[in-house]
């Protein structure tokens, strides 16, 4: 995380648009970060629309590995954690969904804080970079992030980018 931000503060990531298959990136994708799961947690996925399409597939896989690991950290075991993705031949969109431990309304507004950590997750460790260094991604893919999220429920994360 230190390293991503850093590049990024310097300016040396700036979105490589290519075309490629988002279905199977996702698979592969789910496939690497499956050793961060729980015992008993499971990847849900869902794909509908256009497979290939036209963004930088590194950002895209970047952004989908850290909402991801921050969904499995923040989920108990056992639970399910819900991707879904469409595209069309205009824009794509990339859910993650868990049933974790939520982010309670005060929190929310500072979620995409550098170093910014909610009050509910004292004793999980991480560095409070991830969401802030997803939003930058999302930023260099000309796209937007929204989220959903309510304590002891879950956290939906929704990212939307055009086909360039």
């Amino acid at each position: 995380d230190f390293l991503s931000l850093g590049k990024l503060d310097e300016g040396r990531i700036s979105a490589d648009p290519g075309e490629f298959n988002l279905k199977e990136m996702i698979n592969e994708t789910l496939a690497d970060v499956k050793v961060v799961l729980k015992p008993g947690q499971k990847f849900i996925f869902n794909y509908g629309g256009e497979e290939k399409i036209n963004a930088d597939k590194k950002l895209v896989r970047n952004i989908l590995i850290n909402l991801i690991s921050n969904a499995a950290k923040f989920s108990e075991e056992d639970s399910p954690i819900t991707i879904s993705a469409t595209s069309d031949k205009e824009k794509n969109s990339i859910t993650v969904a868990d049933k974790g431990i939520g982010i309670s309304k005060k929190d929310q507004e500072h979620l995409f804080t550098m170093f910014y950590r909610a009050s509910n997750v004292t004793n999980i460790q991480g560095t409070g970079l991830g969401l802030h260094i997803v939003g930058k991604y999302v930023e260099l893919l000309d796209g937007e992030i929204d989220f959903k999220a309510e304590l002891e429920k879950g956290t939906t994360f929704i990212i939307r980018f055009k086909n360039t």
